[in-house]
């Protein structure tokens, strides 16, 4: 399959995505790639294979509840991190939606791994959590600490992406997580996400900021306004219009810094060829 029919298949999930949110009445935005796609290629980043969105916490619980009465079209699979059968291994904390009608990945370990699933393409949906400002550098290094033991489940560990420092810490927290199941550290890890809801100082009405709690490693302390997350906009993406948030110039500068600017043609490539 190339880069361009991965894409239709990417434009097939965000409109079916969109269009149960819309049904429902919840509300979301493009993330990642698929965010900065949108404003400087006006739909996917050429060499883009993936597609991302966001949600608040809110519009998160009122998806699932929507789910509990309804589904997505034929050929459209939702899947949360606990759906899997398959208890040995682990790729991130994220519900995705895939679209199971073409395979993108034909190596046979894609069928023998995460009940086949991702040998096909999907969607991610991450969510944002409040913050509390007097406990959250705890609550990273908990997340991320769960994060790393949870890593231990992964099919292998690609640590190119991570530095020296980071590399270390990855090993040792791998070794302690493999004598740990991953169902225990999932729950782990979502007990510690909602504790900030429970805690004492805790006040929805003053809360400002809020962080990407189910993103992979290096971005789960990734904070931004919340009130900017209220005010989307609907944007060309493709043949279809999208919604981002209105003051976009803001976070695509916090996500990617000079954001209009191409990177190096060596890392204009997928990201998700061999993901495991």
């Amino acid at each position: 399959m190339d880069i361009k029919q991965a894409q239709n298949i990417n434009l097939l999930l965000l409109k079916e995505f969109d269009a149960f949110c819309k049904k429902h009445d919840i509300k979301y935005r493009l993330e990642a790639g698929t965010f900065l796609g949108a404003i400087r290629h006006k739909g996917f980043i050429p060499w883009d294979d993936d597609c991302d969105v966001a949600m608040l916490r809110t519009e998160y619980e009122k998806l699932l509840s929507a789910l509990k009465n309804d589904n997505f079209s034929d050929g459209f699979k939702y899947m949360r991190v606990l759906d899997y059968k398959d208890d040995l291994h682990f790729y991130d904390f994220v519900d995705r939606l895939f679209y199971t009608k073409t395979v993108y990945r034909e190596e046979p370990k894609y069928a023998n791994y995460f009940d086949g699933m991702y040998q096909y393409l999907w969607l991610d949906i991450f969510v944002l959590d409040d913050t509390v400002p007097s406990l959250m550098k705890k609550q990273y290094f908990k997340l991320k600490t769960i994060y790393g033991l949870a890593m231990a489940h992964r099919y292998n560990i690609d640590y190119h992406k991570y530095n020296l420092l980071d590399k270390i810490k990855i090993f040792i927290l791998t070794i302690i997580g493999s004598f740990l199941k991953f169902k225990t550290l999932y729950a782990k890890y979502q007990n510690q996400v909602n504790s900030i809801y429970e805690n004492e100082h805790y006040d929805a009405t003053k809360v400002e900021k809020v962080y990407y709690s189910n993103y992979p490693l290096p971005w789960i302390d990734y904070e931004i306004n919340k009130k900017d997350e209220l005010e989307l906009i609907y944007v060309d993406f493709e043949d279809t219009k999208l919604p981002i948030v209105k003051y976009y110039d803001k976070l695509l500068t916090k996500l990617f810094g000079d954001y209009m600017k191409l990177p190096d043609i060596q890392n204009q490539k997928p990201a998700h060829i061999d993901i495991m």
